[in-house]
C-alpha cells in the first residue's frame, strides 16, 4: 500500500489508524472519453490537482498502454477528516509537503 497515492502522502493504513485521519470523497466528476472492451488492459494513473486548507482534489485516469488513449478521468474532491470527530481538519504540513513532491514529480 505504500506505493498507493495515499501511501505516498504518508497515509498508509497504519498511519490512518494511528493518526485517526483520512481523506473522504465529497464530490466526484467523471468524464468518459473512449470506449472500453472486455479484456482491455488499462493502467490507472493518479495525480494531485490541488490542495486547499482542508481539501484536496485528486484526478484518476484509466489509460490504454497499447494506444495511449485515455478512456476515463474522474476528479475526486476530498476533505481530510478527523475520524474520531467526523469533521474536516486542516491538512498537516507533512502531508502537504508530500503532495507538493507528487505534483512536481
Amino acid at each position: 500500500m505504500a506505493n498507493s497515492k495515499m501511501g505516498r502522502l504518508g497515509l498508509t493504513p497504519e498511519e490512518i489508524q494511528r493518526r485517526q485521519m483520512s481523506f473522504a470523497v465529497v464530490d466526484a466528476d467523471t468524464d468518459f472519453h473512449d470506449e472500453l472492451s472486455s479484456g482491455d488492459l488499462m493502467v490507472l494513473e493518479s495525480i494531485v490537482l490541488k490542495f486547499g486548507e482542508k481539501s484536496a482534489t485528486f484526478q484518476h485516469g484509466l489509460k490504454s498502454p497499447s494506444t495511449d488513449s485515455v478512456a476515463l478521468t474522474t476528479d475526486f474532491k476530498c476533505l481530510l477528516l478527523d475520524l474520531r470527530k467526523r469533521e474536516a481538519i486542516p491538512i498537516p504540513d507533512d502531508i502537504r509537503a508530500a503532495a507538493a513532491e507528487l505534483t512536481t514529480a
